[in-house]
């Protein structure tokens, strides 16, 4: 891969991915640092919080969403609401705070008609705890929008884990610098410092830093804070905006603290290469690819020009 690009293994300072053994194997046989993806991360931290916290509430609130997708149950259901029964998948925790949404949503129209699910459904006690996880989940879905945003880097990962750390001490098992899932925290921590505009490098984020040593330093961009109402994350954020930024010597902007371009990337190729589409050929597929992420480059009539 790196051949088509005229690059050699020299070229490789460090490796963006998710803080799994191969990415580590990967990057240990490379002698370059592991940046774990910070999505993962916040995605492990989330997971275990709602399991610790909150695990046998969830599980019930998901019996009732089964229940509530049968035939029967459903057509009741869809006689009093058209919000429609929705339950978690264990991929993503997005989906228990759609299902716990869902579910505060129509407990109201379980009032009669549904005898019969009486074992199912919750308590007034596991309704007001639903609702409390809901609006904390509420926060973590703003931290997570934050990590999803071009933007983001790694100044910004550490103040929304800090942030969350101080509303949520347990998540410090995966969000925390020190934690066991960081494979190159000295790292991360030096690119943290001096993407927040800050020069106080130990001697040994200075040596970790040497490649990345530039001529002339810049100021760092500091984004101005929100002006309407803010969400968690965002006032995370804002007390951030306020620091001024210091000149730095090293280039660090084109360290990403996640790996969602390529995920996109590999929607985007999932989409393209469907079933239909099998026996496309690698040089087609690519060029598609190139096409569909730059469509902003390029329009009807640049297409136009070229075939004329």
């Amino acid at each position: 891969m790196l051949s088509i690009y005229n690059k050699e293994l020299k070229h490789v300072n460090f490796v963006v991915g998710d803080n799994c053994s191969t990415n580590k194997k990967v990057t240990d046989k490379l002698a370059v640092p592991l940046v774990g993806c910070a999505n993962h991360r916040c995605h492990l931290a989330v997971n275990r919080f709602i399991e610790e916290n909150y695990g046998c509430l969830i599980e019930k609130t998901n019996n009732l969403m089964k229940k509530l997708s049968n035939l029967k149950a459903a057509a009741k259901l869809r006689s009093k609401t058209p919000l429609k029964a929705v339950m978690k998948n264990e991929t993503r925790w997005l989906s228990v705070f759609k299902m716990v949404r869902r579910c505060i949503l129509i407990q109201p129209f379980f009032l009669e008609g549904f005898e019969d699910l009486s074992e199912f459904l919750l308590s007034p006690h596991e309704l007001k705890s639903l609702k409390i996880l809901e609006e904390k989940l509420v926060d973590l879905e703003s931290v997570t929008y934050e990590l999803q945003k071009e933007d983001c880097n790694l100044a910004i990962v550490r103040t929304l884990f800090d942030g969350v750390m101080e509303e949520h001490p347990e998540m410090e098992h995966y969000l925390s610098t020190s934690a066991a899932i960081v494979h190159s925290p000295i790292f991360e921590q030096a690119v943290a410092k001096l993407q927040a505009g800050r020069s106080d490098l130990n001697p040994s984020e200075e040596k970790i830093m040497a490649s990345f040593k530039k001529e002339n330093g810049k100021d760092i961009e500091i984004t101005s804070p929100p002006t309407k109402k803010a969400s968690f994350a965002e006032r995370l954020l804002s007390d951030r905006a306020k620091t001024n930024a210091q000149p730095s010597s090293f280039e660090t902007k084109h360290i990403k603290p996640t790996s969602n371009i390529i995920e996109r990337l590999f929607s985007e190729a999932k989409n393209v290469y469907t079933d239909g589409r099998s026996s496309m050929m690698p040089t087609t597929l690519e060029e598609t690819l190139f096409l569909k992420c730059n469509r902003d480059l390029w329009d009807q009539n640049l297409v136009q020009k070229l075939l004329v």
